[in-house]
């Protein structure tokens, strides 16, 4: 996740770069273990996110957000469409709980799993309810706040509901 300078709530210098947060309390993550979201090369100066493979976007971790439960309609499951949702944007586990918590506060949408690392979201839906134009649009609503930014783009479609999307609704990281 990108925080652009003029969105961030806090800065912080390390090792000659300014990093922008979304929180003050993101801030106190990153500069408690600023090793945990920028490469330290060999010499122990800081690397860049693209010198390290699989962790493009990943800024910080310690925003909260609680994620939001529905109940289980397993008949309604066993049926669901799931659409298969690329998703840019997200670069920790509190960016998937709001990507997650867009998505089932959709009217149709039975189960959620956000592979975090793969940049995925797996969608059971009921299409007479919700389309995928809608799922995409509520990725990029869950960053509505000004300093997040998410898009979704549809890559894949699985089997049913109950063979993909776990009962138990719970973000992947």
């Amino acid at each position: 996740m990108t925080i652009a300078e003029n969105q961030a709530a806090a800065t912080f210098e390390f090792q000659g770069r300014i990093y922008h947060f979304c929180s003050e309390r993101c801030r106190r993550h990153f500069e408690a273990h600023p090793g945990w979201y920028v490469p330290v090369r060999d010499d122990g100066s800081a690397g860049t996110l693209e010198e390290e493979p699989g962790v493009e976007g990943r800024t910080h971790g310690d925003c909260h957000v609680d994620p939001i439960e529905k109940e289980v309609d397993l008949a309604a499951l066993q049926e669901a469409a799931v659409a298969i949702l690329r998703v840019s944007g997200m670069g920790c586990p509190t960016c998937a709980t709001r990507v997650r918590n867009g998505l089932f506060a959709q009217s149709g949408v039975l189960g959620v799993q956000i592979r975090l690392h793969e940049g995925l979201a797996e969608v059971a839906f009921d299409p007479s309810q919700v389309g995928i134009e809608r799922l995409e649009r509520a990725v990029a609503l869950a960053g509505n706040d000004g300093r997040h930014e998410y898009r979704a783009t549809l890559v894949g479609r699985a089997g049913t509901g109950a063979q993909s999307v776990p009962a138990t609704h719970r973000t992947v990281s």
